[in-house]
């Protein structure tokens, strides 16, 4: 195996490829696992002053990144929780009797209420760092 320190990215065969890292060494089976196979998820791989493949620990995330990351996590829920739940329980108010369609309408509130809560997520006084997830309704 190979590893380029300008591409910070391990190569396999220099016939396959047609822009070669000029900088490529070659490197041990063990490095190359132990970098880019078997890697901790808490480590990342930075070259070093010889322009070999070394792990360092991975920085902390920013304020932003952990923003972008919680907002991802906000969208997902309003995607797969709220909207399903949404969607099945109009189906149902549009198929339901007068007496059940108040229940329902109930249930469709305490949706409304969790994706107001889930959309208010970044107000939170310590966002992003701690954030008070909503509880999931159970309906």
């Amino acid at each position: 195996m190979w590893y380029s320190a300008s591409t910070n990215g391990p190569y396999d065969d220099p016939e396959s490829y047609s822009d070669w890292p000029s900088d490529a060494v070659q490197i041990s089976d063990k490095m190359y696992k132990a970098c880019f196979i078997n890697r901790p998820s808490n480590k990342i791989v930075v070259p070093d002053e010889n322009g070999m493949p070394s792990l360092i620990d991975r920085p902390p995330q920013s304020a932003s990144e952990l923003a972008g990351i919680a907002r991802v996590e906000r969208d997902r829920q309003l995607r797969d929780i709220y909207d399903i739940c949404v969607i099945m329980l109009q189906r149902e108010l549009r198929l339901a009797d007068p007496e059940t369609s108040e229940a329902l309408k109930a249930k469709l509130a305490v949706m409304d209420d969790y994706a107001t809560k889930l959309l208010d997520v970044p107000q939170q006084a310590e966002f992003p760092s701690n954030i008070t997830w909503p509880e999931i309704p159970t309906l």
